[in-house]
């Protein structure tokens, strides 16, 4: 049983050491480590276990299945967009894809855990190699100066982690979520102020890990320092994950009586200044990757508006959908970027994409679509996304929220239309690098083209995620 449960985790971690051993053979077979990689990642995607909810320590859900989905897109878009990216900073591919691999078994196993211990081991296991791929690039000092930032900020989170962890556990003499569920629901003799900071501490370590404002303070270091193709996956696929932990985690800390609204301020607040700083932020970058970097704390901030209503039974639906939306546009921007500018240990300025669109046309149409699905325009799917969380936000009477959420996506489309701007009106006065890994444009355009049939027919996966994602 629990080896079916775990298929994928093993998959991928046997294709990392057999990875990491045929790099010690021979340096000259980068395309078949890439190929058993993406392989691998494939059949982790076919082994994903059928949903059940009897799994001891592991949740294996149709909502867990469905993240754990969208991880593995992120993983397969980032193998592929990463193919020619060793070669061009002189380091073995081995190492690279052997660690992206075991980040993706600790995604896996942070999505399933249902128990505090597992959920404290995968974090660790996922963190420690997103540190390490952030600073892969030794040549860059932006890549060492990111890959220290995120390194010194997420061990102060893993510090608090366990802290609140330990003050839980010391209250309840639980680790699972539904057993500290039932003990805060009928124990009235517990220290509730220690219960409010444990629980405090774990919500500013998610929020960290979501790069939410006020706690996003390392994500633009990190991302324009760090490998691109890389932040194509840092960007997105951790995320999703924690909004699932962050989903399972409510229901846990609502069984204190009396604290919803307390909750729902604390979440309120933070998608606010999320949407706020980041679309502000974003807009007075002149580097695309800091731009990315700021509109994702914004993106952020409108997946946390559903959880902001503190509905157990619905609010996971309109966050999936968004998830689906920015995990395909967001990770084919980030290999589109590498695609075109093609040097890492300079800036991405928006101002050298002038000309491109006649440079490069399938390039910059395909960064063109994923630019309008990021601001939320139809017909794509990130319309689709936005379309869901506001109208989610209307139904619950988040108006104010759902304001917001309009009026700084206007803003976001002034950043995002900029770039296209660069692309198409500007003359070219730089000259960029030649074209890079036909594997990335090729992968990007297929992002591309799906954002346009999901935008055209949302019910294609829309119905399934409102039937089936709790």
């Amino acid at each position: 049983m629990t080896v079916s449960i775990l298929a994928p985790e093993i998959i991928l971690s046997l294709a990392g050491i057999v990875v990491l051993l045929l790099s010690t053979i021979s340096s000259k077979i980068k395309n078949l480590l890439f190929f058993i990689s993406t392989t691998a990642a494939g059949a982790a995607l076919y082994f994903l276990p059928f949903p059940t909810r009897t799994a001891g320590h592991l949740e294996i859900s149709h909502t867990t299945k469905f993240f754990s989905i969208l991880t593995i897109i992120a993983l397969i878009i980032t193998l592929l967009g990463s193919i020619e990216y060793t070669s061009k900073i002189n380091s073995p591919p081995g190492e690279y894809i052997a660690i992206l691999l075991w980040a993706t078994v600790g995604i896996l196993l942070f999505l399933k855990a249902r128990d505090f211990i597992l959920l404290f081991v995968a974090l660790e296991l996922f963190s420690i190699c997103l540190y390490i791929l952030v600073g892969y690039n030794t040549d860059s000092p932006l890549s060492i100066e990111g890959a220290l930032k995120y390194f010194l900020m997420g061990a102060f989170a893993s510090a608090f982690l366990s802290l609140g962890i330990a003050f839980i556990y010391g209250e309840t003499s639980f680790t699972r979520f539904q057993q500290i569920s039932h003990a805060l629901a009928r124990n009235g003799n517990m220290n509730a102020e220690l219960i409010y900071i444990a629980t405090v501490l774990i919500l500013s370590v998610l929020f960290f890990k979501l790069a939410a404002a006020p706690f996003h303070s390392w994500s633009p270091d990190t991302y324009q320092g760090g490998v691109t193709p890389f932040i194509a996956f840092l960007s997105t696929a951790p995320k999703a994950a924690v909004l699932l932990v962050l989903i399972k985690f409510l229901p846990v800390i609502l069984s204190l009586p009396n604290v919803t609204e307390y909750y729902r301020r604390i979440i309120e607040l933070v998608a606010i200044l999320s949407i706020v700083i980041g679309n502000v932020l974003a807009f007075q970058q002149l580097d695309i990757k800091r731009m990315l970097a700021y509109s994702g704390i914004a993106h952020v901030g409108y997946m946390l508006i559903p959880l902001v209503t503190l509905d157990l039974k619905s609010y996971a639906a309109p966050v999936a959908v968004y998830s689906l939306a920015y995990i395909i546009m967001n990770s084919a921007a980030f290999i589109l970027v590498d695609y075109i500018f093609q040097n890492d240990n300079k800036p991405h300025l928006i101002e050298e994409l002038a000309g491109i669109g006649y440079k490069y046309p399938l390039a910059a149409f395909s960064l063109t679509v994923l630019l309008i699905s990021l601001t939320g325009l139809p017909p794509t799917l990130g319309f689709i996304g936005k379309y869901f969380v506001f109208l989610y936000a209307l139904a619950n009477g988040l108006l104010h929220l759902a304001i917001i959420g309009i009026v700084f996506s206007l803003v976001g489309a002034g950043y995002y239309l900029r770039v296209i701007y660069f692309l198409y009106m500007k003359q070219d006065d730089h000259q960029l690098s030649q074209k890079g890994n036909p594997f990335s444009l090729l992968v990007s355009s297929i992002c591309a083209l799906f954002v346009i049939v999901l935008g055209i027919y949302p019910s294609l996966v829309t119905d399934w995620i409102v039937m089936n994602i709790r």
